[in-house]
């Protein structure tokens, strides 16, 4: 009997259970992705918590509802395994409109509100820096 092997965790963030949630966990679970939840209640909590990373601290801090945009967070995938999964999920369309990071040594003691907020900073400013692009040749 082959054994099923992980090859990583997502923390699914900040999405109601709905069907493309269910779609999305359905996803992960095909692949062998451990899916982790954390809603609006779990914005003060470090990342390494909620992924049950080892060395984690559980320090909660007051969370940022402002903060709370749906998110899909990738943690102890190879480089491999997250371009496939990355690749495939894009394929999908699953997640279209939701943000995305990875766990590094510098994120992972990051409250989900600090990470939510830089994730939304950052596509805010992308956004920005097309619409300029797209603006410069009018």
């Amino acid at each position: 009997m082959k054994a099923r092997v992980q090859t990583g965790t997502v923390l699914i963030c900040c999405m109601e259970e709905t069907a493309a949630r269910s779609e999305l966990e359905k996803f992960f679970t095909a692949r062998r992705v451990s899916v982790r939840f954390a809603g609006k209640e779990h914005l003060g909590q470090r990342l390494d918590t909620l992924l049950g990373l080892p060395g984690s601290a559980h320090t909660p801090e007051e969370g940022d509802l402002a903060a709370a945009a749906p998110a899909l967070i990738f943690s102890s995938f190879s480089d491999r395994a997250l371009d496939r999964i990355l690749d495939e999920l894009n394929e999908s369309g699953l997640a279209h409109g939701i943000l995305r990071a990875v766990t590094t040594p510098h994120n992972r003691s990051w409250t989900l509100a600090v990470l939510l907020r830089e994730l939304s900073a950052e596509r805010e400013a992308m956004q920005t820096s097309q619409d300029k692009e797209a603006h410069a040749g009018d």
